[in-house]
């Protein structure tokens, strides 16, 4: 009786476990079309921790086949005032502007604005070095993951095609 608990166990638990996949996969397993293919720019906002994130993603190239320009424009509401009129609530939105040219064909192959938001909430008294360094954390996050959101919207996309500039 034993055994044949045992052995039925045993199975069950190998049966039950054979469709594990024990590879990790993530959504930057995706293959970048103008990797170590591009000179790209950044204007507008200034957010320090995307130029890492950028050279990472992006790549470097001597003799690039793509130009990608970013723009970043920065929209900020307040978005409670209390009595005292102090502000407890902020909202940010970031409009990144992507134009991604080829420069072999000199036509834009790829247009497109991507929005990012977070909210923040001020320190109105004392020392705010650490509530600053959560709001330069915040800007950093949303540029990662507004470049990220950017490289899964092209991966499927020919860039060799011109766009209708109409």
């Amino acid at each position: 009786m034993i055994k044949k608990t045992l052995t039925s166990l045993t199975l069950f638990f190998l049966f039950s476990c054979s469709a594990i996949d024990f590879s990790y996969k993530s959504d930057m397993d995706i293959t970048n079309p103008i990797y170590n293919k591009v000179n790209y720019f950044f204007s507008g906002k200034e957010i320090v921790g995307i130029y890492g994130f950028a050279s990472v993603s992006l790549g470097k190239n001597k003799n690039p086949e793509y130009k990608l320009d970013i723009n970043i424009k920065e929209k900020v509401t307040k978005k409670s005032v209390e009595k005292n009129q102090v502000v407890s609530k902020i909202d940010y939105s970031l409009v990144f502007s992507y134009l991604l040219k080829n420069l072999n064909s000199d036509c834009i192959v790829y247009r497109e604005e991507i929005v990012s938001r977070f909210s923040y909430t001020p320190k109105s008294s004392g020392e705010n070095f650490g509530s600053d360094i959560s709001l330069e954390k915040q800007y950093e996050l949303a540029g990662k993951n507004n470049l990220s959101t950017f490289l899964k919207n092209i991966n499927d996309r020919q860039l060799n095609i011109c766009i209708d500039e109409n």
